[in-house]
């Protein structure tokens, strides 16, 4: 097959990807923690927000220092808090968290 029809093919593949992607994302957006980490959170975080993981909750949480308290922004995903390996970073004293 020649380079051209190649390459056509990969574009319109990753067009498609680039699609379906930002579909499957809508109302979500990628986020890049302090910590080097990059995740992906709702629509509504914002810069200096914080992620948290809350005992016996299922998913991390982002939360936004309101005063003195603290607001829940929603859930969000990093690929490295998957299968409980935050509680395992906890107990070697290596805590994960970080802000956005």
């Amino acid at each position: 097959m020649p380079t051209a029809y190649k390459d056509r093919a990969m574009r319109s593949q990753l067009g498609d990807w680039a699609h379906r992607s930002n579909f499957a994302c809508i109302g979500w957006k990628f986020f890049y923690l302090d910590n080097g980490y990059v995740g992906v959170g709702p629509d509504a975080l914002i810069y200096g927000d914080a992620c948290c993981v809350l005992f016996g909750a299922k998913v991390p949480f982002i939360i936004r220092r309101c005063g003195s308290y603290y607001r829940l922004v929603g859930e969000y995903y990093v690929h490295v808090i998957i299968d409980g390996e935050t509680i395992g970073m906890w107990n070697r004293n290596k805590i994960f968290g970080g802000r956005i």
